[in-house]
């Protein structure tokens, strides 16, 4: 069963020893709750979305809010795989946590560029990771519309 405000499923038929009828499912692959139904893994999120609308979503889906385990119908949307990506948070590995903002080590200056289109903008040098944030911020508002993430 699905509750969709709050995205948790939960096992109505016992098909194994390990599973319990009424059991939250809950496992994970990088971060995507996962389901096994008749031999057969599917993302919930997309089990969710058919659950919800009676039909298999034709593009990729989106998780709103970044969070890929939180599947409440008001948080996923169909995107193309761009949008997907242009809905994903800063990376991990970032000097800075401002998604488009780097360091130019050679000249001590903050600059900010942005993808769209499978091209890269460039959005010039800034004082401050600050100013840098704001130009991809006002150019991914425009590039990328509801699917932008700061």
């Amino acid at each position: 069963s699905y509750n969709p405000i709050t995205g948790d499923m939960f096992w109505k038929v016992q098909s194994s020893n390990c599973l319990v009828v009424g059991q939250k499912i809950n496992g994970k692959t990088q971060g995507y709750l996962r389901v096994g139904i008749d031999r057969k893994r599917y993302l919930a999120h997309r089990i969710a979305w058919f659950h919800y609308f009676s039909k298999w979503p034709i593009k990729d889906l989106d998780h709103k809010d970044g969070n890929r385990s939180n599947n409440a119908i008001a948080n996923l949307r169909e995107a193309t795989p761009a949008q997907n990506l242009w809905n994903r948070n800063a990376q991990s590995n970032s000097i800075i946590s401002l998604k488009g903002v780097s360091f130019d080590n050679r000249r001590g200056i903050w600059f900010s560029r942005i993808r769209a289109n499978g091209k890269q903008r460039w959005l010039g040098h800034f004082k401050t990771a600050q100013e840098a944030h704001q130009a991809y911020i006002k150019s991914a508002t425009k590039l990328y519309g509801k699917f932008a993430r700061y």
